[in-house]
């Protein structure tokens, strides 16, 4: 199971920012000729959420990295211990690939009108 999840989470993570991302973002534009992905740099709650947002995904890419190429670096992020389970796992490969289906499905739904940091202007 680790193997697999050394292999399988990099694979995710780069699959599930590309469709939910970059796809979604580029299919916008063509179409709209608007870039959906406007986040500005503002004090205001919404980019202050956009700023965390980057980051958050930026620890996550880090952490499934350090996962995947390091067992001994891995250590030092302090794994929660219950979750090392094989059924934990399989419950959350299980939920990751559910995840990935409910988004693609919720951006097909929303069609043109997806848009990340576009206000109401």
């Amino acid at each position: 199971m680790e193997q697999l999840l050394k292999y399988f989470l990099p694979l995710y993570l780069i699959i599930y920012f590309f469709s939910a991302f970059f796809w979604r973002s580029y299919k916008v534009w063509k179409t709209t000729g608007i870039n959906p992905f406007v986040l500005g740099r503002s004090d205001s709650a919404h980019d202050y959420i956009g700023k965390i947002f980057k980051v958050m995904f930026a620890l996550i890419a880090a952490a499934v990295i350090i996962y995947s190429a390091s067992a001994k670096v891995y250590s030092y992020l302090i794994p929660i211990a219950w979750l090392e389970h094989l059924a934990v796992k399989l419950i959350g490969l299980a939920l990751l690939l559910l995840s990935l289906i409910w988004t693609l499905l919720a951006q097909a739904q929303m069609g043109s009108s997806w848009r990340i940091g576009i206000d109401a202007k």
